[in-house]
């Protein structure tokens, strides 16, 4: 049965609060996780397209697909089940969500897990109107489970949330998506800004600048075209 939006001011601000939080500490934390010291050297002299994705490789992804301004891949996680922590992940990138004019410089992080780095870039006025019905439906979610950890924490309640959530936002939609694979079934959802984090400085710097060169490559205008 799909959740009715007809909720009070109060709780739309709650869920904002949950969904930015989470979201935050779903990249730093999920990006973080068991990632290997990567070769920082330059990859020169290729499509933009292939210099991402093996840098994507080098950073030890797999899945990789960078094609019309979209970036997919994939990792897996040090957790084998029982456990209510995600097995892996999968994210869909889509530039044309985000202000590429708004992305920051590397930054360094100290994490319990040792020195991280990363940055950031935030949605265009566009994508962030669209993505605030994730605001609403985490918050929803909290007061309908107020035990589940839904998206980052599995537990039974996965499987029911996960329905739901597909019946108000079909797969087919075009949003920044994550997919956590756990033990108890997929569990997605979907970035508003877009965080990237790394243990190699020179390698996340790297992975950035060709992050902005293929934002301004022709596949990536063409797609602004035609969008």
């Amino acid at each position: 049965m799909m959740l009715s939006l007809r909720k009070s001011k109060r709780d739309v601000v709650l869920g904002l609060i949950v969904v930015f939080t989470s979201l935050l500490a779903h990249v730093n934390t999920l990006n973080a996780d068991g990632m290997p010291n990567g070769n920082s050297a330059q990859i020169v002299g290729e499509p933009s397209n292939e210099r991402l994705e093996n840098l994507l490789l080098e950073m030890g992804y797999t899945d990789i697909d960078v094609s019309d301004c979209v970036l997919q891949f994939r990792r897996k996680l040090p957790n084998q089940c029982p456990t209510d922590k995600p097995l892996s992940y999968w994210r869909r990138i889509n530039l044309l969500n985000l202000d590429m004019n708004s992305i920051t410089e590397v930054q360094d992080r100290e994490t319990d897990g040792g020195k991280w780095y990363l940055f950031k870039v935030l949605p265009t006025r566009d994508y962030h109107s669209r993505s605030i019905g994730i605001v609403v439906f985490n918050g929803l979610i909290k007061e309908k489970y107020p035990d589940s950890g839904w998206p980052f924490r599995a537990d039974k309640t996965t499987p029911r949330i996960r329905n739901e959530f597909y019946q108000e936002y079909p797969s087919s939609e075009n949003m920044n998506w994550f997919i956590l694979e756990t033990c108890y079934g997929e569990s997605p959802g979907f970035d508003v800004d877009y965080h990237m984090s790394y243990d190699d400085q020179d390698m996340l710097s790297d992975f950035r600048s060709a992050l902005i060169d293929y934002s301004k490559s022709k596949s990536c205008l063409q797609e602004r075209l035609n969008n």
